[in-house]
């Protein structure tokens, strides 16, 4: 049990980790083609391609937690098949 909840809480951080990072590559090079031409600067205080940074990593991250997390899911349940099953019942 304890090594199931160490696989899943690292593929988690993996998943954040690796989310954060993609995700505010992306947003940086969408957000520097896209919005660099904006002056948003005075408004707000930030240019538009730090901003399409910051939202790309918190995407990037919000979609790969789950991703990875339900990636170890289906890790686990193919190195165990018969976890959960009682006397040899079948699904």
């Amino acid at each position: 049990m304890l090594r199931r909840t160490w696989i899943i809480s690292l593929s988690a951080l993996a998943g954040l980790i690796f989310g954060a990072i993609a995700g505010a590559y992306v947003g940086l090079v969408l957000g520097g083609t896209y919005l660099g031409g904006l002056s948003i600067l005075g408004r707000i205080g930030i240019e538009g391609y730090e901003l399409a940074a910051y939202a790309g990593a918190l995407l990037g991250a919000a979609v790969m937690v789950p991703v990875a997390v339900a990636a170890a899911l289906s890790f686990l349940r193919e190195a165990d098949p018969d976890r959960g099953r009682r006397n040899g019942e079948s699904l």
